[in-house]
C-alpha cells in the first residue's frame, strides 16, 4: 500500500515536471508540508523564519524535480533539503541579531517524554542529518511519517525484521549523540518523544502559498526566501561535490557520530576509538565498518559472518586449507578458536590509499603491545578483509 503512495510522490512529480501540473505539484507540497514545517520550525524556532523555510525547500523542489531520479525517497530528500535550508538561515540569523546561544540543560534519567523533548528537540534534526542514508530513511519515514516496519522493510529492500535493526540501530546512534551533548535517556524514551511530537500542523494557508511561489517563475517570493534560496543552492552544490570527493577516499565512521575522511599526508593522523562493548554487526560500507563486523564476529564465534567479511581470494584460501574435513567453511569459522583474550577495543590510527580499490588501516589494538595493519579491498559495493597481519 505504501509502495503505492510513494511511487505516486514520484508520479506526482514528473507529471509536475514534464505538464508543469501545478496541481500535481500542490498535491505533492500538501502531503509533505507538515514534515517540511515542523523540521524547520524545530531548528529556527521561529513560526515565522520557518515559513520561509519551507516555501524555500518546496522551490527547490520545483526547480530541481527534474534532476531527481526514480529511486527518490521524498520524505526523506524534503527533510533533507529542510536542513540545508534551515541552517543558511539560522547563519543568517546569527549575523543580524548576534544572540547568544542557549545552553543545554542537562538531562536527568527517568524523565518523562515531555521533559526530554524539551531539550532534544532543538537538537533532532542535527543528530538525523548526522546518520547514514539509510538510518536516516528510516528514522523518517518510521517517526516522521509513521509508516509500519514492513512499509520501511519494503521501501529500502529489506525484510521486517531488516527494517527493525535498522531502527534500532539508529535510535542507538542518536542516543549517542544526545549523551555526548548531556541529555541521557533511554532508545525507548526517545522513540516516544520523538513519536509524539516531531510532526505538528503547519499554519493554515502555507501549503498554497509554498506551491504557488515553488512554482511561479515570477520573483513573487520575500527577500529573505529568496536569500535563503540562492544560498540553500549553494550549499547542496557543494555537499554534493564534497560527495564525490569522498566516494574516492577512505571513510571513517564512528558508530554514531560524525563521518571523517582520513587525509593522507605527513600531519597528526585521526584516532578512533572502537571498545569491545560496542562492537556490532557494522556491515562492508567502508573499510572501518568491514573491520569492526569481523571482530564482533570473532568475538561471537559467528564463522557466517566471519566468511563473509573475507574476499573471495581469502575465502578461497580458506577452503583449500581445510580441505574436506568440515562441512562448510562457515562451521569451521565458528569452531575456530580466536585469540581475544584481554583485547578491551581497538583504535584506527590512519588510513593508506595503496590502490584504487584497496585500503591498509593501522589499528592499534588495546590488549595488544604493538600496530596491525588490515589490508581491506572493496568488491563490488562492500569492503572487505583480503589480508590480516601474519602474527595477529
Amino acid at each position: 500500500m505504501y509502495c503505492v503512495k510513494m511511487k505516486a510522490d514520484m508520479e506526482l512529480l514528473q507529471n509536475y515536471v514534464v505538464h508543469r501540473s501545478e496541481e500535481a505539484f500542490e498535491t505533492l507540497v500538501s502531503r509533505h508540508i507538515n514534515l517540511v514545517y515542523s523540521a524547520a520550525d524545530r531548528q529556527v524556532r521561529d513560526p515565522h523564519l520557518a515559513e520561509d523555510v519551507t516555501q524555500v525547500v518546496f522551490t527547490i523542489l520545483a526547480r530541481k524535480a527534474a534532476e531527481l531520479g526514480p529511486g527518490t525517497i521524498i520524505p526523506s530528500w524534503l527533510h533533507r533539503t529542510a536542513g540545508f535550508v534551515a541552517a543558511d538561515a539560522l547563519k543568517s540569523r546569527r549575523r543580524r541579531e548576534h544572540r547568544e546561544q542557549e545552553a543545554h540543560m542537562q538531562s536527568q534519567l527517568n524523565q518523562t517524554e515531555i521533559e526530554l523533548w524539551r531539550q532534544i528537540g532543538p537538537l533532532l534534526d542535527e543528530g538525523i542529518a548526522r546518520l547514514g542514508e539509510k538510518d536516516r530513511h528510516a528514522v523518517v519515514l518510521r517517526f516522521f511519517q509513521n509508516k509500519t516496519l514492513n512499509e520501511i522493510g519494503a521501501l529500502l529492500g529489506a525484510t521486517e525484521d531488516g527494517a527493525r535493526m535498522r531502527v534500532n540501530r539508529a535510535l542507538e546512534k542518536l542516543r549517542q549523540f544526545f549523551v555526548k551533548r548531556g541529555i541521557t535517556s533511554t532508545t525507548a524514551i526517545i522513540a516516544g518523544a520523538i513519536s509524539a511530537n516531531s510532526v505538528q500542523a503547519a499554519p493554515v494557508g502555507l501549503s498554497k502559498a509554498a506551491t504557488a511561489i515553488a512554482v511561479s517563475n515570477k520573483a513573487t517570493a520575500s527577500a529573505s526566501s529568496l536569500h535563503l534560496l540562492k544560498g540553500t543552492l549553494k550549499t547542496m552544490a557543494w555537499a554534493k561535490a564534497k560527495m564525490a570527493v569522498v566516494a574516492c577516499a577512505a571513510i571513517i565512521v564512528l558508530p554514531g557520530t560524525t563521518i571523517f575522511v582520513i587525509e593522507h599526508r605527513d600531519s597528526a593522523s585521526v584516532r578512533i576509538d572502537f571498545p569491545r562493548s560496542i562492537w556490532t554487526d557494522a556491515g562492508y560500507r567502508n573499510p572501518v565498518s568491514a573491520v569492526e563486523t569481523i571482530f564482533w564476529a570473532m568475538s561471537q564465534n559467528n564463522g557466517k559472518t566471519i566468511y563473509h567479511a573475507l574476499t573471495p581470494k581469502l575465502q578461497q584460501n580458506l577452503r583449500q586449507a581445510i580441505g574436506k574435513e568440515w562441512v562448510s567453511p562457515e562451521q569451521y569459522l565458528s569452531q575456530a578458536r580466536y585469540n581475544l583474550a584481554g583485547i578491551i577495543g581497538f583504535h584506527v590510527l590512519n588510513s593508506e590509499a595503496v590502490a584504487g580499490d584497496k585500503v591498509i588501516l593501522h589499528l592499534s589494538i588495546q590488549g595488544r603491545p604493538k600496530e596491525y595493519a588490515f589490508t581491506m579491498r572493496i568488491i563490488g559495493n562492500e569492503w572487505k578483509v583480503d589480508h590480516f597481519p601474519p602474527d595477529f
